[in-house]
């Protein structure tokens, strides 16, 4: 038997996909069952991160629907899934096998946002749009920290991680969680984590 929609209250999720359309109104979101009781709900972000939240519910398998139509669907009651769009999704989701390399305090990563901001900010202020785009395009690719494990093993964390975990909301007071494997960077935020294709830069596109 399908499961039905149930996503938590507007607490759990409704910020969480009110940010999402927000940045993008045509963002996908994927749903999938994660631990007894929880959903995590998937996006690609328009700069190239992927982001997840677990929140309480439930959901069918594995299902890919309009964030704008999710946060218009009755949230902490049971309902019918909105339109589904599975053959829209890109990419592949991370696996298991993260490593933990570190933790950043979470005003460092706080400030790294704020700092970003107003590169971004500025870079807008008397360019022409193309102009604009290439300079918040190398301050997203640019290293803002460098980390090393306790094995030694190293992982650049680009400015775009950074903006993508504060442009959702998931820097809260906790250290941030550096985790990597072979394919992928991963920071874990209070709220939620975002993803990186290691290396790729923007390979892998939601749509």
């Amino acid at each position: 038997m399908t499961e039905p929609l149930r996503l938590g209250s507007p607490a759990d999720a409704g910020a969480f996909l009110a940010r999402i359309v927000r940045l993008d109104p045509a963002a996908l979101v994927r749903l999938r069952p994660y631990g007894e009781g929880t959903v995590a709900l998937w996006t690609w972000l328009t700069i190239g991160a992927l982001a997840v939240r677990v929140v309480p519910g439930t959901a069918p398998a594995d299902a890919v629907v309009a964030a704008s139509a999710l946060l218009d669907a009755p949230l902490g009651t049971d309902g019918t899934l909105p339109p589904r769009r599975d053959n829209e999704w890109r990419g592949p989701l991370p696996g298991g096998g993260f490593r933990r390399l570190d933790e950043l305090p979470a005003d460092v990563v706080a400030g790294l946002a704020a700092a970003g901001a107003r590169t971004f900010r500025e870079a807008a202020a008397g360019r022409s749009r193309s102009g604009a785009r290439a300079v918040t395009d190398a301050v997203l690719d640019h290293v803002a920290v460098a980390v090393t494990g306790p094995g030694g093993e190293t992982a650049d964390v680009p400015q775009r991680a950074i903006q993508a975990l504060s442009s959702l909301g998931f820097v809260g007071a906790d250290p941030v969680a550096v985790d990597v494997t072979t394919a992928w960077l991963r920071l874990v935020g209070t709220y939620g984590a975002v993803h990186l294709r290691r290396g790729t830069g923007l390979d892998v596109l939601a749509r």
